[in-house]
């Protein structure tokens, strides 16, 4: 080994999980890749990939036989538990690192529920790491600079590899509640289905399903800007509306904005209560899919041409079954996973 290059000693898996997040000093940087060269076996480098891949104790595309004795391995080489804490140059990182670390590390012991953590794409020449749920599973995470985003049931955030640098741009299909620390000098920004909508301090949730028209925003706190997504494409230099507490906007060919909104109702989800408030009874029932991880059926129009006002705290689905019917004027049959609501006075089409 070159007498320049730094020892291979990692001092604590804060460490790696900062390196993976982009968040790691250059210092830590090259402890990391020195680490890493001193590996004749590539078990240092599957190890690490394991961890990128979200911790599974076992993966048959890795050199080592089984990732959970590498650890061990790797834990004897660190010469540190996990109870001693963090070591790290950064100024701040007596209690803020450790704190990432845990949500981070929670993040990557939830990827054992089908969440997928720092998976890297490449869309031009931008790369970005994608934050996954599926349906019945919503994910809370704090991203390096403090902000923090939760993610609903059957949704999908690709964050920039370099936003600990200041690209602060993520991509969302689905739906997340977003709490920003505000930085003049590198905006945050999010782009979903038809929208690009850019922070000005504040919390927001955005909702962009696959399924959807339209693109809604709903402001809790603060201010966003609110754009659309052709017309930024295009480099429109017109002025974008901006959002405060209480405002929904929605995106489509046009921007809609309603003033003094529920929205309380809306981001209800973040806390594990669904709210719906006249909702159409099909996207209620996509809705409750997600959430629940089955599949509901409106089998008449009688059921489907309703609007929907409840709230279902967390329950069974056996239970919100019964709510539902009973809120719908409905009886309900239930087949593995699908739910199928007939009209208990089914009109003639």
């Amino acid at each position: 080994m070159p007498p320049d290059t730094p020892e291979p000693h990692v001092t604590d898996i804060a460490l790696l999980l900062r390196f993976l997040a982009g968040d790691a000093t250059r210092a830590e940087q090259a402890v990391v890749h020195g680490w890493l060269r001193v590996d004749p076996a590539g078990e240092r480098a599957g190890l690490l990939e394991s961890l990128r891949r979200g911790g599974r104790p076992q993966d048959p595309a890795l050199p080592a036989a089984t990732v959970a004795g590498a650890w061990s391995r790797m834990r004897q080489d660190m010469g540190v538990g996990l109870d001693r804490g963090p070591v790290s140059t950064r100024p701040d990182s007596a209690t803020r690192t450790w704190w990432r670390a845990v949500r981070v590390a929670g993040v990557v012991c939830a990827a054992a529920l089908s969440i997928t953590v720092f998976r890297a794409s490449h869309r031009g020449r931008t790369e970005w790491r994608e934050y996954t749920t599926v349906a019945g599973q919503r994910e809370s995470v704090t991203l390096p600079d403090g902000t923090e985003f939760t993610l609903a049931p059957a949704s999908r955030l690709s964050v920039a590899a370099d936003y600990a640098a200041g690209n602060r741009a993520v991509r969302l299909d689905g739906e997340a509640l977003f709490a920003v620390v505000h930085d003049d000098r590198h905006p945050f920004s999010v782009r979903a289905g038809t929208a690009v909508i850019t922070d000005i301090g504040t919390q927001f949730d955005v909702r962009a399903f696959g399924e959807d028209a339209s693109t809604r925003i709903a402001v809790v706190e603060g201010m966003v800007a609110v754009a659309r997504g052709a017309d930024r494409d295009r480099g429109a230099t017109r002025m974008p509306p901006v959002l405060r507490a209480g405002d929904v906007a929605i995106v489509d060919t046009t921007i809609g904005v309603t003033h003094g909104a529920d929205v309380t109702a809306m981001v209800a989800w973040a806390h594990g209560e669904l709210v719906f408030v006249d909702a159409p009874v099909p996207e209620a029932l996509r809705s409750l899919s997600r959430w629940y991880g089955v599949t509901f059926v409106a089998a008449d129009s009688a059921v489907a041409k309703q609007h929907l006002a409840a709230r279902f705290p967390p329950e069974s689905v056996q239970e919100l079954a019964d709510q539902l019917a009973v809120a719908l004027g409905a009886r309900y049959e239930r087949s593995g996973t699908t739910i199928v609501l007939r009209s208990m006075h089914p009109t003639h089409e």
